[in-house]
């Protein structure tokens, strides 16, 4: 018990929660302007050139779902600016601190609706639901789940107990996922 008094009284922390006020939906979703016959060709020829474990592709129904993984989740969401000094130093997104201390990791499935919109342009919407999840003790798992578009905001009191007086923390996609599928789309020839 002293140790943990000693532990707690030498350490600072100090959050600041992401953006997540209106979030443009051309973050994941683009009319293109190019055929549905042409736009999917592209879709599917980005999705064969990354590391993508395709898990459903039907051409009649526009729907592409597969899933990306990635060993540095912070590239694809976010957790806000977490900093912690004293006896712990760490300063980075709260995603980090996660992965670095409580073993986190991100799960992800990424749906993909192609619906031609006229015969020259089509809808393309890339949908991605995120499940990010650290441990903090051997049974007991924290968990925030959300998908594109919106955000996850949640009690992370058992992972932070020791660290910090505010205990809730807010996850949210950053898009880089979902634009760089519609970044590749609209960009192929």
């Amino acid at each position: 018990m002293v140790a943990f008094l000693f532990f707690a009284g030498c350490i600072s922390t100090r959050y600041v929660a992401p953006e997540t006020s209106a979030i443009p939906s051309e973050y994941y979703s683009r009319v293109i302007d190019k055929p549905f016959d042409q736009t999917w060709s592209a879709l599917m020829q980005y999705a064969g050139s990354a590391y993508f474990d395709i898990q459903q592709f039907e051409k009649q129904s526009g729907l592409l779902v597969f899933s990306f993984g990635t060993p540095i989740p912070s590239e694809y969401i976010s957790g806000g600016h977490f900093k912690v000094t004293g006896n712990m130093q760490f300063d980075g997104d709260f995603v980090d601190f996660c992965v670095k201390h409580h073993g986190g990791y991100l799960e992800d499935r990424m749906n993909v609706i192609v619906t031609p919109v006229d015969s020259g342009r089509t809808r393309v919407v890339a949908r991605v639901h995120y499940v990010f999840t650290c441990s903090v003790s051997e049974t007991g798992m924290d968990s925030w789940s959300f998908e594109s578009g919106t955000s996850d905001t949640h009690d992370a009191e058992r992972v932070i107990t020791e660290l910090s007086q505010r205990k809730t923390r807010t996850l949210m996609p950053t898009y880089k996922a979902e634009r760089a599928l519609l970044d590749a789309v609209e960009s192929s020839r």
